[in-house]
């Protein structure tokens, strides 16, 4: 058998230069289920309304083809965080701008 696992939940930060400007990208790989991550930054959790951006379909084996081309898109929101918890839609990508 193959043990090897794959974590549902991974996330990545970058910032520019000056520190400034981040993103968070959090990636929720269950196929079902909404998760909740926490998110802190120098020690602090994240809090309030953040400009996010989705990408998310109506099932995970979702893609876009001739008929239905905007099945998958990327979706502009506002994501609240609550002392640093966010929730992300299954099998999704997120990525917080702070």
């Amino acid at each position: 058998g193959n043990d090897q696992a794959v974590a549902v939940m991974d996330g990545i930060a970058t910032c520019s230069a000056s520190q400034c400007d981040w993103r968070v990208a959090l990636v929720n790989r269950h196929p079902q289920h909404a998760l909740t991550c926490k998110v802190v930054l120098a020690g602090q959790p994240l809090q309030g309304p953040h400009l996010a951006t989705i990408l998310a379909g109506d099932s995970f084996d979702a893609y876009n083809y001739i008929d239905h081309p905007e099945r998958v898109i990327p979706a502009q929101t506002r994501l609240e965080v609550v002392d640093g918890c966010a929730a992300l839609p299954p099998h999704s990508v997120t990525v917080l701008q702070i």
